[in-house]
């Protein structure tokens, strides 16, 4: 397994600065444009500052959004905004999501950088290249981390969860904000050395499997790659060989995966005509009738039967259209061990049936995703695309079978919950 290490992370000085739930942020790749504007009006201090920089056509290569978060950065650490804890220290950090009595119980920490080929760190996913661009010119200008990798280690039998609720029982947590989906997210600094040192050596076993972050840590990556090779003295132990990770049991149960649904834009309309009798080849396709109008009463209604149908071993896909039209496609082959849905989607519908390609993926100009089944209904309705697809979620057994092969997912194939919010601990490495 990676190492772990503790840390003097950054936090907000709460001597200096208001709410610390008007501060901090969702995940950068969670915040859409309009809530990034308003998350820019709460207060000169909220993180979006330092991690989702407005762009503007002026921008040069001396003044973008990079450099102004960088200066940003340098400003509040200055001013004694953000202060560095005394002592390194781990993070204890629970979130518990609404309705779920359990809590994820995780810690933050460093995570030493392991190339993928040393089976230290685990991925599920591919990266797509825009997205890890941004991240590393974001670490360029400030050398720093700021959302937390999500990281799940496994084969600890609770007993590191049992550490530190320990702590959490003989300590009152610093930080209890609620997010905008009303899960609770409590911190604790944890910074005795020998607590620590149990919580280390129990991990040592077993690799990290990244359940969110690929992007993030892909760009750590790169980023200690440039780093190492410009460096002549390079040692393995510069501050820029080790990322922020929230790190949590496999088996925790306050997490969740969530699917993420596929909606399409940009079909022909000679291909649009042919819905839903194109997939017919490989798919039984039931419509199911709307005597109501409701929509999402229908769509729930097949949500329930594709449940149904993965409990009989089924791959059962939903299909909204508009027009109160939704079906649900059944596919009749046989579903090859180890295969999830989302590959025979890709191969079956996207590929296959739509002519959609991985190239056509990458692009961006065919394909957008969504865990939101209303978005995904105004979508198709808007017109703002023109197909929503619904998936089942993979299971966190399915996720470790993949990973333990040493295979990988398509993009966005699951979505885990509950999210960290950023800001509540960064990484602040300088150079």
């Amino acid at each position: 397994m990676a190492t772990i290490l503790p840390f003097r992370g950054y936090q907000y000085n709460r001597n200096k600065v208001g709410n610390i739930q008007e501060l901090v942020t969702p995940l950068y790749d969670l915040i859409s444009t309009a809530e990034q504007e308003q998350l820019y009006q709460v207060s000169e201090y909220n993180m979006i500052r330092l991690n989702l920089g407005k762009q503007f056509q002026s921008d040069t290569a001396e003044n973008n959004r990079y450099t102004r978060s960088a200066a940003t950065l340098q400003a509040w650490i200055n001013e004694q905004i953000l202060i560095p804890s005394p002592e390194p220290s781990l993070y204890i950090y629970t979130i518990q999501l609404a309705g779920n009595p359990v809590p994820l119980i995780g810690f933050m920490g460093l995570v030493e950088l392991a190339e993928f080929d040393q089976k230290e760190v685990l991925p599920h996913e591919n990266t797509l290249r825009a997205p890890v661009e941004d991240r590393v010119n974001l670490t360029r200008a400030c050398h720093s981390y700021f959302d937390p990798i999500f990281g799940l280690f496994q084969g600890n039998h609770g007993h590191v969860r049992s550490i530190l609720e320990r702590w959490m029982n003989d300590h009152t947590p610093e930080i209890s904000i609620w997010d905008a989906n009303a899960a609770m997210h409590k911190l604790w600094t944890l910074d005795d050395q020998h607590v620590i040192q149990q919580i280390v050596e129990s991990l040592k076993p077993n690799p990290i499997l990244i359940a969110d972050g690929h992007h993030r840590y892909t760009a750590a990556l790169q980023y200690r790659r440039e780093r190492k090779q410009a460096n002549p003295n390079h040692t393995g132990k510069e501050p820029y060989n080790y990322t922020l990770m929230l790190l949590a049991d496999l088996e925790d149960p306050g997490i969740l995966i969530l699917p993420t649904h596929r909606l399409i834009k940009n079909l022909a309309e000679e291909k649009l005509a042919r819905i839903p009798a194109i997939f017919s080849e490989d798919f039984s396709i039931n419509e199911i009738p709307c005597l109501t109008g409701n929509r999402r009463e229908m769509l729930e209604h097949v949500i329930s039967k594709m449940k149904e149908a993965r409990n009989q071993n089924q791959v059962v896909f939903g299909l909204y259209t508009g027009g109160d039209k939704c079906y649900w496609l059944t596919y009749k082959g046989q579903t090859p061990e180890g295969e999830i849905d989302v590959h025979i989607f890709n191969a079956k519908i996207l590929n296959q049936a739509l002519g959609i390609s991985q190239n056509d993926v990458f692009s961006g100009d065919y394909l957008r995703y969504t865990k939101d089944i209303a978005y995904a209904l105004q979508s198709v309705d808007s017109g703002k695309v023109q197909l929503a697809f619904f998936l089942n979620p993979v299971t966190i057994e399915q996720v470790k079978q993949i990973v333990l092969r040493g295979d990988k997912m398509p993009q966005k194939s699951t979505y885990f919950i509950p999210k960290p919010m950023t800001g509540l601990v960064i990484y602040c490495f300088g150079e």
